[in-house]
């Protein structure tokens, strides 16, 4: 983990702001990994927003709307990998900003976490307190990203 975050934590300027999107994947009704990493995440600086709805258009409507560094997105079962890897697609097309980090969590990813790039994700985390430094990790690359693009 030292190696990976060897360069994390940075910041260009106080005007950048950690702002997170966190949803549950298309037909996903469970919320409570979504409600952990939330709260682990506010306690460490982050802003959040949440959408509980599960519904694609929602979730695509929100990156298009608002800038976000990374999204979190959790799915249950390998039945929903699909409508995943098709809204993360989605968000990679529409959101405000084009280097945006994606993380998925969930039961498979745990067990496989190769799948993560598989349906077009960027990490994945086995817990909670690890989710929080992998958005870290990609909100630094984003805003490297984001930096470079102008």
């Amino acid at each position: 983990l030292l190696a990976i975050f060897n360069d994390t934590y940075f910041l260009p300027d106080a005007a950048t702001r950690r702002q997170v999107l966190m949803a549950t994947a298309p037909g996903n009704q469970h919320s409570f990994g979504v409600n952990m990493i939330e709260r682990l995440l506010t306690a460490a600086g982050w802003q959040v927003q949440t959408e509980f709805s599960s519904d694609a258009a929602q979730i695509v409507d929100a990156v298009r709307e608002g800038w976000f560094a990374v999204i979190g997105l959790t799915a249950g079962s390998d039945l929903q990998l699909d409508g995943l890897t098709s809204v993360i697609r989605q968000i990679r097309l529409k959101s405000q900003n084009p280097s945006i980090g994606i993380m998925v969590g969930g039961p498979m990813f745990t067990q496989n976490p190769g799948l993560a790039f598989k349906v077009g994700a960027d990490a994945t985390a086995p817990n909670a307190p690890t989710a929080v430094l992998c958005a870290q990790k990609l909100f630094d690359d984003s805003v490297r990203g984001a930096m470079a693009h102008n």
